[in-house]
């Protein structure tokens, strides 16, 4: 894998040891709900990055897509967060 991913890497496996720890001891649900949505929006920079930095072509749908996916994804749970 790229070195270009490796922030979302670690940002996942901080939120699987988050969840660990949760487990073992409860802690506030709003920091995972954070640590989840840091780890989406890791991903949206690293894709609008992709887009804006790296491709300078002419970009298709086909390349907006993901970013579209993930701020609905992101939109979806900022929503679920506030309706708790």
């Amino acid at each position: 894998m790229k070195t270009k991913y490796n922030p979302y890497i670690y940002v996942c496996i901080l939120f699987i040891l988050i969840s660990i720890i949760d487990m073992m001891h409860p802690l506030n649900q709003l920091l995972l709900e954070i640590v989840y949505l840091l780890t989406w929006g890791t991903l949206l920079i690293l894709e609008i990055k992709k887009i804006l930095i790296i491709k300078r072509e002419k970009s298709r749908f086909r390349d907006w897509s993901p970013i579209i996916i993930i701020s609905f994804i992101i939109i979806i749970n900022v929503i679920d967060i506030f309706k708790k």
